[in-house]
């Protein structure tokens, strides 16, 4: 299935926020842990998260650093224009509720193919939704859109037309214990996955970010 670039939202009562990575980032972005601020650096014009060891499932300082929507219908865009990892890591954009309670789509590799995937952790579960095959291209944006209950997951290799990937009910996201939870967050992320496997540092570059809520 194929969309276009614009989203269907009432303009009367959403705000769009463009982020272009020229400045620190500012107090809205939230962490779900103290961070290790050595991961989330400012550059040309992009924000580099280097990958932790820890995921979001581990929920001890893993790279993720997301905004907090204002209403239960918002969409965020990102542009990831470069990643350096290897197998086992992992980068993209989250949904996240609680380490027990979040969607994932991410970028990876497997056998010298790079791939993208919607993945779900719930309570005790990882569930896959989706996987397929992005080729060669160098850049590609994600996107999540919330309506109806729902979290829609995109992607595009060109920022104009989006491919469905999958869509994920906001309910099951919800954590079992109450008050785990700290609210939905939604923003990037970056995991190292195999840390035997690295000579370096694995992280990704996100170009810019429109954030509609």
């Amino acid at each position: 299935m194929v969309c276009t670039g614009a989203w269907a939202a009432d303009a009367d009562s959403l705000v769009t926020v463009r982020y272009d990575f020229t400045q620190p980032l500012g107090s809205e972005w939230k962490y779900v842990h103290e961070p290790v601020r050595d991961n989330y650096v400012i550059h040309d014009g992009m924000l580099r998260l280097y990958a932790s060891f820890t995921s979001l499932k581990d929920g001890e300082q893993p790279t993720f650093v997301a905004l907090k929507p204002d209403s239960a219908d918002f969409s965020l865009t990102m542009k990831i224009a470069h990643i350096d990892f290897l197998e086992g890591d992992e980068a993209g954009l989250a949904v996240y509720q609680a380490p027990m309670g979040h969607a994932l789509c991410c970028i990876y590799n497997l056998r010298g193919d790079r791939r993208i995937r919607v993945r779900v952790v719930l309570k005790n579960m990882t569930v896959m939704l989706s996987d397929r095959s992005l080729g060669i291209d160098p850049e590609v944006w994600l996107r999540v859109e919330a309506r109806g209950g729902l979290y829609h997951f995109s992607y595009s290799v060109d920022g104009q037309y989006y491919k469905k990937l999958e869509s994920v009910d906001a309910s099951l996201l919800r954590p079992v214990v109450v008050g785990q939870g700290n609210g939905i967050l939604v923003g990037p992320y970056s995991y190292m996955g195999n840390p035997k496997l690295q000579s370096g540092r694995s992280f990704v570059d996100i170009d810019e970010l429109i954030f509609i809520h």
